[in-house]
């Protein structure tokens, strides 16, 4: 509210959107929903990024929608980000991932590529003090392997 107040209405959207949380009954009433309109849907019993993936790759959907970049490490091959009111969002295309000019990923591996992920924090994981997707591109670059960034940042800690 007090982002709102100030004018800041993009940060305050940003707050907003933070604080909604989807609710079993909500989630209820959309299955409802859906059923009496007759749209087929799957209900995913955890998180859902590895069956979107799955969907994507098997062309059973033609992309997937998500406010995260989850989908990134299951390799899902063209993901829309950010989808506003009006319908419009970010496409990002897996193949297009070598592409991308804030890190070099040429001499990353898909295994490289999902570690980088993890390392700079997901849903299955707590992010790591200090650990942001550029410093984990660089450790996974210099080290080579999960094993050897651990090894290497366990070192430094006892330095």
């Amino acid at each position: 509210m007090e982002l709102l107040q100030a004018g800041d209405r993009k940060a305050a959207a940003e707050c907003f959107q933070r604080a909604v949380d989807v609710t079993p009954r909500m989630a209820f009433n959309l299955i409802e929903l859906l059923r009496k309109e007759g749209v087929e849907f799957v209900v995913a019993p955890y998180e859902a990024d590895a069956q979107l993936t799955f969907l994507c790759l098997n062309g059973l959907v033609d992309a997937v929608i998500s406010e995260d970049s989850d989908l990134i490490p299951y390799g899902c091959p063209r993901m829309i980000y950010k989808l506003d009111k009006d319908g419009n969002g970010k496409e990002v295309l897996f193949a297009d991932l070598g592409a991308v000019t804030e890190v070099d990923l040429s001499r990353f591996s898909a295994e490289m590529l999902r570690h980088m992920c993890i390392l700079s924090g997901c849903d299955y994981l707590e992010s790591l003090p200090g650990m942001g997707l550029k410093k984990a591109h660089a450790l996974l670059l210099r080290h080579g392997s999960m094993g050897e960034v651990f090894r290497a940042l366990e070192n430094s800690k006892m330095s």
